[in-house]
Protein backbone atom coordinates (compact mmCIF):
# COMPACT_ATOMS: atom_id res chain seq x y z
CA UNK A 1 0.00 0.00 0.00
CA UNK A 2 2.69 2.62 0.98
CA UNK A 3 4.41 1.33 -2.31
CA UNK A 4 1.80 2.26 -4.48
CA UNK A 5 1.44 5.83 -2.84
CA UNK A 6 4.94 6.38 -3.30
CA UNK A 7 4.43 5.25 -6.78
CA UNK A 8 1.05 7.91 -7.70
CA UNK A 9 2.98 10.85 -5.80
CA UNK A 10 6.00 10.08 -8.11
CA UNK A 11 3.83 10.31 -11.11
CA UNK A 12 1.52 12.84 -10.22
CA UNK A 13 5.09 15.18 -9.54
CA UNK A 14 6.64 13.83 -12.42
CA UNK A 15 3.47 14.98 -14.64
CA UNK A 16 3.05 18.30 -12.85
CA UNK A 17 7.13 18.85 -13.36
CA UNK A 18 6.50 17.81 -17.13
CA UNK A 19 3.37 20.29 -17.95
CA UNK A 20 5.14 23.39 -16.31
CA UNK A 21 8.00 22.51 -18.72
CA UNK A 22 5.92 22.24 -21.52
CA UNK A 23 3.53 25.70 -20.49
CA UNK A 24 4.99 27.97 -22.74
CA UNK A 25 7.28 31.03 -21.55
CA UNK A 26 4.29 33.73 -21.67
CA UNK A 27 2.03 32.28 -19.48
CA UNK A 28 5.14 31.78 -16.86
CA UNK A 29 5.02 35.64 -15.75
CA UNK A 30 8.02 36.94 -15.43
CA UNK A 31 7.61 39.94 -12.91
CA UNK A 32 10.57 41.46 -13.56
CA UNK A 33 10.08 42.06 -16.64
CA UNK A 34 6.57 43.56 -16.09
CA UNK A 35 8.61 45.66 -13.91
CA UNK A 36 11.01 46.88 -16.26
CA UNK A 37 8.55 47.23 -18.82
CA UNK A 38 6.49 50.21 -17.02
CA UNK A 39 9.76 51.92 -15.30
CA UNK A 40 11.52 52.10 -18.52
CA UNK A 41 8.67 53.58 -20.24
CA UNK A 42 8.86 55.87 -17.62
CA UNK A 43 12.58 56.35 -17.99
CA UNK A 44 11.95 57.13 -21.82
CA UNK A 45 9.24 59.44 -21.34
CA UNK A 46 11.04 61.55 -19.14
CA UNK A 47 13.87 61.61 -21.65
CA UNK A 48 11.36 62.69 -24.41
CA UNK A 49 9.26 64.86 -22.99
CA UNK A 50 10.16 67.88 -23.70
CA UNK A 51 10.24 66.71 -27.65
CA UNK A 52 6.74 65.44 -27.20
CA UNK A 53 5.22 69.16 -26.19
CA UNK A 54 6.75 70.95 -28.99
CA UNK A 55 4.40 68.94 -31.66
CA UNK A 56 1.82 70.83 -32.29
CA UNK A 57 -1.81 68.98 -31.93
CA UNK A 58 -4.18 71.97 -32.32
CA UNK A 59 -4.44 73.93 -36.06
CA UNK A 60 -6.20 76.98 -37.24
CA UNK A 61 -7.93 79.44 -34.18
CA UNK A 62 -6.69 82.62 -32.78
CA UNK A 63 -5.07 84.68 -33.73
CA UNK A 64 -6.45 83.97 -36.99
CA UNK A 65 -10.13 84.90 -36.93
CA UNK A 66 -10.80 83.16 -40.12
CA UNK A 67 -10.76 79.53 -39.04
CA UNK A 68 -11.96 77.64 -35.93
CA UNK A 69 -9.50 75.28 -34.30
CA UNK A 70 -8.82 71.76 -34.86
CA UNK A 71 -6.81 69.10 -34.24
CA UNK A 72 -3.66 68.89 -36.16
CA UNK A 73 -3.64 65.29 -37.36
CA UNK A 74 -0.15 65.24 -39.08
CA UNK A 75 0.81 66.35 -35.49
CA UNK A 76 -1.24 63.81 -33.51
CA UNK A 77 0.11 61.21 -35.56
CA UNK A 78 3.30 62.04 -35.42
CA UNK A 79 3.24 62.44 -31.74
CA UNK A 80 2.09 58.99 -31.48
CA UNK A 81 4.27 57.62 -33.59
CA UNK A 82 7.44 58.55 -31.06
CA UNK A 83 5.44 56.61 -28.75
CA UNK A 84 4.89 53.65 -30.68
CA UNK A 85 8.78 53.75 -31.54
CA UNK A 86 9.28 53.51 -27.83
CA UNK A 87 8.36 49.50 -28.14
CA UNK A 88 6.68 50.35 -24.74
CA UNK A 89 2.83 50.62 -25.62
CA UNK A 90 0.26 48.24 -27.52
CA UNK A 91 -1.84 49.64 -30.80
CA UNK A 92 -4.21 49.64 -28.00
CA UNK A 93 -3.25 52.57 -26.26
CA UNK A 94 -2.66 54.20 -29.67
CA UNK A 95 -5.72 53.92 -30.60
CA UNK A 96 -6.99 55.01 -27.45
CA UNK A 97 -5.16 58.18 -27.55
CA UNK A 98 -6.42 58.34 -30.91
CA UNK A 99 -9.91 58.34 -29.90
CA UNK A 100 -9.14 60.59 -27.07
CA UNK A 101 -8.39 63.16 -29.81
CA UNK A 102 -11.05 62.01 -32.48
CA UNK A 103 -13.57 63.41 -29.32
CA UNK A 104 -11.86 66.52 -29.02
CA UNK A 105 -11.70 67.67 -32.85
CA UNK A 106 -15.69 66.87 -32.65
CA UNK A 107 -15.98 69.32 -30.08
CA UNK A 108 -14.13 71.91 -31.75
CA UNK A 109 -17.17 71.55 -34.73
CA UNK A 110 -19.09 73.80 -32.77
CA UNK A 111 -16.48 76.72 -31.53
CA UNK A 112 -17.28 79.75 -33.61
CA UNK A 113 -14.68 81.32 -35.19
CA UNK A 114 -13.06 84.07 -32.77
CA UNK A 115 -9.34 86.13 -32.60
CA UNK A 116 -9.19 85.81 -29.21
CA UNK A 117 -7.50 82.61 -27.29
CA UNK A 118 -9.77 80.16 -26.07
CA UNK A 119 -9.64 77.56 -23.65
CA UNK A 120 -9.77 73.81 -25.11
CA UNK A 121 -11.29 71.71 -22.98
CA UNK A 122 -8.99 68.58 -22.80
CA UNK A 123 -6.52 70.12 -24.48
CA UNK A 124 -4.89 71.70 -20.98
CA UNK A 125 -3.26 68.54 -19.69
CA UNK A 126 -0.09 65.94 -20.42
CA UNK A 127 -1.78 63.26 -22.48
CA UNK A 128 0.57 60.38 -21.64
CA UNK A 129 0.12 60.99 -17.47
CA UNK A 130 -3.72 62.06 -17.81
CA UNK A 131 -2.22 64.79 -15.33
CA UNK A 132 -2.02 68.61 -14.91
CA UNK A 133 1.27 68.09 -12.76
CA UNK A 134 3.88 66.23 -15.11
CA UNK A 135 7.17 67.16 -13.85
CA UNK A 136 5.54 66.11 -10.26
CA UNK A 137 4.05 62.82 -11.02
CA UNK A 138 7.13 61.61 -13.53
CA UNK A 139 9.36 62.77 -9.67
CA UNK A 140 6.99 60.39 -7.84
CA UNK A 141 7.47 57.54 -10.03
CA UNK A 142 10.79 57.79 -10.71
CA UNK A 143 11.35 57.57 -6.80
CA UNK A 144 8.63 55.52 -6.42
CA UNK A 145 8.07 51.61 -5.88
CA UNK A 146 6.04 50.09 -7.85
CA UNK A 147 3.13 46.88 -7.19
CA UNK A 148 2.25 44.37 -9.39
CA UNK A 149 -1.75 44.30 -8.37
CA UNK A 150 -1.97 41.24 -10.29
CA UNK A 151 -0.16 39.40 -13.30
CA UNK A 152 -0.73 36.15 -15.31
CA UNK A 153 0.78 35.39 -18.22
CA UNK A 154 -1.56 37.42 -20.21
CA UNK A 155 -2.04 40.71 -18.42
CA UNK A 156 -1.02 42.65 -15.58
CA UNK A 157 -1.37 45.61 -13.45
CA UNK A 158 1.54 47.63 -12.02
CA UNK A 159 0.46 50.71 -9.48
CA UNK A 160 2.76 53.03 -7.70
CA UNK A 161 1.08 55.25 -5.04
CA UNK A 162 1.04 58.79 -5.57
CA UNK A 163 -0.39 59.99 -2.63
CA UNK A 164 -2.80 58.69 0.49
CA UNK A 165 -5.85 57.13 -1.94
CA UNK A 166 -4.49 57.23 -5.42
CA UNK A 167 -2.20 55.46 -7.21
CA UNK A 168 -1.57 55.64 -11.08
CA UNK A 169 -2.15 51.98 -12.63
CA UNK A 170 -0.35 50.72 -15.76
CA UNK A 171 -2.26 47.87 -17.49
CA UNK A 172 0.22 45.84 -19.61
CA UNK A 173 -0.54 43.02 -22.21
CA UNK A 174 1.78 40.30 -23.32
CA UNK A 175 2.29 39.54 -27.05
CA UNK A 176 5.84 38.68 -27.66
CA UNK A 177 7.19 41.20 -24.77
CA UNK A 178 5.06 43.02 -22.14
CA UNK A 179 3.47 46.40 -23.36
CA UNK A 180 1.49 49.15 -21.93
CA UNK A 181 -2.05 49.07 -22.57
CA UNK A 182 -3.51 51.70 -20.51
CA UNK A 183 -2.24 54.20 -18.11
CA UNK A 184 -4.99 55.24 -15.62
CA UNK A 185 -5.53 56.47 -11.51
CA UNK A 186 -7.15 54.67 -8.86
CA UNK A 187 -8.83 56.00 -6.10
CA UNK A 188 -8.71 53.88 -2.97
CA UNK A 189 -9.58 54.14 0.88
Amino acid sequence: MKKLALITITVILTNLNYIYAQTPAATRVNRQQILLTVQGFIKWYKANRPYLDTIRLIQGGAPDSTTRPSIDWDGVERFLAKIDRSGFVTAAYLNTHREYFKQIDKNLEGFKLTSELIKINGMDMDFVLRTHEPDEILQKLIKGNAKIFSADGKKAYVGYELYPNTRLLFDLSYHKKWQIEAINYDSFK
